[in-house]
């Protein structure tokens, strides 16, 4: 644990490319500071250091165990024996009271159980395996967040940007237009029609870096980290292989619970074999071994014994049943996974076809509507058109560039989703 934070705070220094605080933080940036500094690593170590407890526990069950026994009981009757010989008489044996006492001292050892102890050892390194990589998964799915608040913040940056833009060739305009009203060859509404739009314009701009500010808090929270200052560069389209390698934990984790199953079906031969145990006891009590003394005495008992369950009316066949329906059941789901992962990439593929298409088109719509608010501009300037007119095409050629840049980032957001859903988001 240590180790990541060292590498979160060399990471963090090496963000620093700009003066003060302000930093370069790309979608790679984000993801390696969810796989060096998120709060769910934590679990990951706990689960570790649970884990290597509960393995020392399990070699331990081999070890020999004492323990300390006391009793006091009464009983209605204890052995007695009266004989009588002819010659001799009647003949009295002393005989134990009926209120009798012991304290043992019990010491037994394993010497054979079937090999359970080692296949459990097995199931427990499995088991957390499989906690470890179903936290890992967690962690994942928390990239697919900061990815879509990524790319929520870029269109919202390319917004403001076109907003800015559009409000800048407006108040060139206004100022245009100002100097006409005052040698009196331009008209007051003209004017007012300009300063509408520039605080129609300075709105949107308001509410757009609300969304901004709102979506960068959002994206320090689930990174769990604050930045004063930070910008966001462009991001690069790649070509990405159809064929490439799918690296999804959850593909890992189906094979893991396979596994897990597959070691529980085991367990259930193991169950089946003889156990063998060996004891020593060591003794003293009212009576001792000698059941007709009713004196105190210490004794010992050594030996081994042995358990067979010979017959247990097909429990042990029934649960191995068990365990293979849900072996059968984990490779159902990870067909499904899979199913539904070709699914999502055959989308975003052909989302990436299209927005191709749409971005081409965006291209010749832009250099078109660029021509139209030039020609509506030099109207404007010879009164043939009212700023009413000239604003509507400021504003067409706003929205053009918006979604030329949206559509530029929503293909890039699909190339990303490829990278997420082929488990390559590092």
């Amino acid at each position: 644990m240590i180790s990541r934070i060292l590498t979160f705070a060399f990471f963090c220094s090496a963000l620093q490319v700009f003066a003060g605080d302000t930093i370069r933080l790309s979608i790679q940036d984000c993801y390696k500071i969810i796989n060096n500094h998120c709060l769910m690593l934590k679990n990951i170590q706990y689960n570790h250091q649970i884990s290597q407890i509960r393995l020392e526990n399990l070699k331990k069950a081999f070890y020999p165990t004492l323990d300390l026994n006391g009793q006091a009981s009464y009983q209605s009757d204890v052995v007695s024996i009266n004989v009588s010989i002819p010659q001799m008489g009647n003949l009295d044996f002393p005989s134990a009271s009926k209120d009798q006492f012991k304290a043992t001292l019990d010491l037994n050892q394993i010497i054979y159980d079937g090999g359970m102890n080692k296949l459990q050892r097995k199931i427990e390194e499995e088991n957390s395996k499989n906690e470890i990589c179903n936290l890992e998964i967690q962690v994942y799915q928390l990239k697919d967040r900061v990815s879509q608040t990524y790319f929520m913040m870029l269109m919202l940056d390319a917004k403001e940007r076109i907003l800015n833009v559009a409000m800048n060739d407006l108040k060139s305009k206004r100022n245009q237009i100002a100097t006409g009203v005052k040698n009196g060859i331009s008209l007051q509404v003209n004017q007012d029609l300009i300063d509408a739009e520039i605080l129609k314009i300075q709105q949107q701009i308001i509410e757009n870096n609300e969304g901004r500010q709102l979506a960068a808090k959002t994206l320090e929270l689930i990174m769990d980290t604050s930045f004063q200052s930070y910008i966001l560069p462009a991001i690069p389209v790649n070509s990405i292989q159809q064929d490439a390698p799918n690296n999804r934990s959850e593909l890992k984790y189906y094979d893991l619970q396979s596994s897990k199953f597959q070691l529980f079906e085991n367990s259930t031969y193991c169950k089946r074999r003889p156990k063998i145990i060996s004891f020593a006891q060591i003794g003293y009590g009212k009576p001792g071994l000698m059941m007709i003394s009713n004196k105190w005495d210490s004794y010992y008992i050594i030996g081994a014994k042995i358990t067979w369950n010979l017959w247990d009316w097909n429990q042990n066949k029934n649960e191995r049943q068990i365990y293979k329906i849900q072996s059968e059941m984990i490779k159902t789901q990870k067909s499904i996974f899979q199913q539904n992962l070709d699914i999502s990439m055959e989308k975003e593929f052909n989302e990436i076809e299209k927005l191709e298409k749409l971005i081409e088109k965006d291209y010749e719509i832009v250099a078109i509507r660029k021509k139209i608010t030039k020609s509506y501009s030099t109207q404007l300037d010879n009164g043939i058109i009212n700023s009413s007119e000239y604003t509507t095409q400021v504003n067409a050629e706003a929205q053009a560039l918006l979604n030329l840049e949206l559509h530029l980032l929503m293909k890039q957001q699909a190339f990303n989703n490829v990278i997420y859903l082929k488990g390559n988001a590092k």
